[in-house]
C-alpha cells in the first residue's frame, strides 16, 4: 500500500506488467549471483572492479568514454573465467520508483556513452545471450538505447539516471 495526501490509501493490487503506484526514493541493491553470472540493474553499477576482469574494467570505462558501442564481455569470453563460488553485483539508483535486474552466465554485455543536454553523461548498456547476437538482432540495442535517449532528452525532458539498460529476454518492463 501507499499513501498519499490527495487519495489517502492506495491499495490496489500489483497485477503483473503494469504500472503500480511507489514513492519516488534511493534503492541499493547487492545482489549476489554464482561467480560465472553477469549482472545488470537499474542504476549505478558501483563495484565494476570486484566483479569484472582487468580487462572488461579496461572495455567498461572506454565505454563511458565511447560514442560507439565497447563490447565489454563478448561471445568469445562466454564460459570463461572464474567459474567456482559467488559475486556480489551492488546497484544503486536515486530519484526511482521501481529496480529491475536481470543475471545470466550467457550474457554478452556491451556499452556507450549517452551525451545529455546539460554536459552530464550517461551510460547505455545492453545484455543479451548468442541467439540475440549481431548487427540484424540484439547487437545494435546500445546504439538505438544511445540515440533514443540523446533525442528524447534534447526533445522532450533529460535522461536522469546513470545508465540505462537493454535486456533481451522474454519479459518486458
Amino acid at each position: 500500500c501507499v499513501y498519499d495526501d490527495v487519495m489517502g490509501w492506495n491499495t490496489l493490487p500489483y497485477l503483473g506488467a503494469s504500472e503500480f503506484y511507489l514513492e519516488y526514493g534511493t534503492l541499493s541493491a547487492n545482489i549476489t549471483v554464482p561467480a560465472n553470472h553477469y549482472v545488470v540493474a537499474s542504476g549505478e553499477l558501483l563495484n565494476e572492479k570486484e566483479v569484472y576482469s582487468k580487462e572488461e574494467i579496461t572495455r567498461w570505462n572506454t565505454a563511458k568514454k565511447s560514442e560507439k558501442t565497447v563490447m565489454i564481455h563478448s561471445e568469445s569470453e562466454l564460459g570463461k573465467g572464474n567459474n567456482s563460488g559467488t559475486k556480489t553485483w551492488k546497484f544503486k539508483i536515486e530519484k526511482s520508483r521501481d529496480f529491475a535486474w536481470a543475471s545470466s552466465p550467457a550474457f554478452i554485455i556491451d556499452a556507450a556513452r549517452i551525451n545529455l543536454p546539460s554536459g552530464k553523461k550517461s551510460l547505455a548498456i545492453s545484455a543479451y545471450p548468442v541467439e540475440s547476437a549481431g548487427e540484424k538482432a540484439w547487437g545494435r540495442s546500445t546504439e538505438y538505447t544511445k540515440a533514443s535517449i540523446e533525442h528524447y532528452s534534447q526533445k522532450w525532458f533529460e535522461y536522469p539516471y546513470p545508465a540505462a539498460i537493454n535486456v533481451a529476454g522474454n519479459e518486458g518492463g
